[in-house]
């Protein structure tokens, strides 16, 4: 027997967490700049692509910001969905990857993310499990990185449109 469903915090809003990750990630790095740590080159994944976009002069903290915003409140709009992240080569993830899922990210030789619908997920966790193969779920409340994105890129697209950008002086 089900227990009661549990109760998303303000943490698992991604209208929310996005602009705090992103506060918190350019925070550190101007922090970093101030005791002296000059880097040569940035990079980033994800909403740390917007800090490294700061970092760089790309854009200004408050366009990032703005956009980073509008990218939670969009996403926070879409279906929910979940993420596993899986102990093989992208190689081996895109064999058994079945439909309606996504390759996520490929964080290594053989570590990769696959995301989509919560139920394809859970399903995919269960058969690696019993394929011996390491994997983990995420905390994550959306299908980050996935298909069930595309519902929202045309106004994400329009979003990113309005900013000014300049060439990046790192």
């Amino acid at each position: 027997m089900a227990g009661p469903p549990r109760r998303r915090g303000p943490h698992e809003r991604t209208d929310r967490t996005q602009p705090a990750l992103f506060s918190v990630e350019y925070a550190l790095a101007k922090l970093l700049e101030s005791r002296g740590v000059r880097p040569t080159a940035l990079a980033g994944h994800s909403i740390g692509e917007y800090a490294a976009a700061c970092m760089a002069g790309v854009m200004t903290p408050e366009d990032a910001l703005d956009l980073i915003a509008e990218r939670g409140r969009l996403i926070q709009s879409l279906p929910p969905g979940g993420m596993l992240s899986i102990s093989l080569s992208d190689h081996e993830v895109r064999a058994r990857l079945p439909a309606g899922l996504s390759l996520a990210a490929v964080n290594g030789d053989e570590l990769c993310v696959a995301s989509g619908p919560m139920e394809l997920v859970e399903r995919f966790e269960t058969d690696l499990l019993e394929a011996g193969i390491g994997c983990r779920r995420l905390q994550t409340s959306h299908a980050f990185h996935s298909a069930m994105m595309e519902p929202i890129l045309a106004a994400f697209r329009a979003k990113a449109a309005a900013v000014r950008y300049a060439e990046p002086a790192l």
